[in-house]
């Protein structure tokens, strides 16, 4: 059950851009916390800087509709032992170019996240493993498996993908302080017919 301390739990505090790169990173771990004391007394919270509080308010959402997916991967951890974060190869051991040191992982068998870890960035590339074909968790675009795609990588929409042919369950009422509403869904990511892998 890991996570770290958004932001940094000592040294300077993160600027706007850092802090919303780091919430984005963040938001995929088991464990999911913005705290922190900083140096200069200050300590790190979600609304430190206004120009990334939207980004960070965006994310936070997106956590919260990604919460049932995660749940069920802590509780096959706990049945199982099955890893929660994982690297590439650990899941495609047949794809030699997933043994390449990378910045992306999978958060379980299903979702690629590919960090955005360099400042300025506003596209990051990927190369997706082969073995299946890959859908843009945003557009619901294709991207076939061993290929390398372009993804958009705004602050408030993270690049992330989707397994072809996943049924990916979800929260689909908007988190909002002060509501307690759970619901659950499923977004389908239906893959062209007579192509679906294990």
């Amino acid at each position: 059950n890991s996570g770290h301390d958004i932001g940094g739990f000592a040294g300077p505090a993160p600027d706007a851009e850092l802090l919303a790169r780091w919430v984005a990173a963040g938001i995929f771990q088991p464990r999911f916390s913005i705290h922190s004391w900083n140096d200069d007394g200050t300590v790190n919270e979600p609304w430190m800087h206004a120009e990334a509080t939207p980004a960070v308010r965006a994310l936070i959402k997106l956590r919260s509709q990604i919460e049932p997916y995660l749940y069920d991967l802590l509780w096959r951890h706990h049945r199982d032992y099955a890893p929660i974060t994982r690297p590439l190869f650990a899941q495609f051991p047949d794809d030699p170019a997933c043994l390449a040191d990378g910045d992306e992982m999978m958060l379980g068998p299903d979702l690629l996240v590919p960090l955005v870890v360099e400042p300025g960035v506003t596209e990051r590339r990927v190369r997706v493993p082969a073995g299946c074909d890959w859908r843009d968790f945003w557009s619901g675009a294709r991207v076939p498996g061993g290929t390398e795609a372009a993804l958009p990588a705004p602050w408030d929409r993270p690049p992330l993908l989707v397994r072809d042919g996943t049924a990916l369950p979800i929260n689909p009422i908007e988190a909002r302080f002060g509501r307690r509403d759970r619901g659950f869904g499923w977004l389908l990511f239906a893959p062209v017919a007579g192509r679906l892998e294990a």
